[in-house]
């Protein structure tokens, strides 16, 4: 994953290879689906539609506790 990982406005913005694994599951480890969107070669991952709470994600071997308010 890219040196730079950013976290604003439900949007988790980073630099990956483009066969990284992508995955966001709650805390009691259930997976839920969090739109994945890929662009001028960054990744989005949206969770706007997630409710409030938090969820890990994991791209590639990096996991990522995050808090959606």
């Amino acid at each position: 994953m890219g040196d730079m990982v950013r976290y604003s406005d439900n949007k988790i913005i980073f630099e990956a290879d483009t066969s990284t694994d992508i995955s966001t599951y709650t805390l009691d480890g259930r997976k839920v689906n969090a739109r994945t969107l890929q662009t001028n070669g960054k990744f989005i991952v949206d969770l706007s539609d997630l409710p409030q709470g938090n969820y890990i994600v994991t791209v590639g071997e990096t996991t990522l506790k995050i808090h959606k308010k």
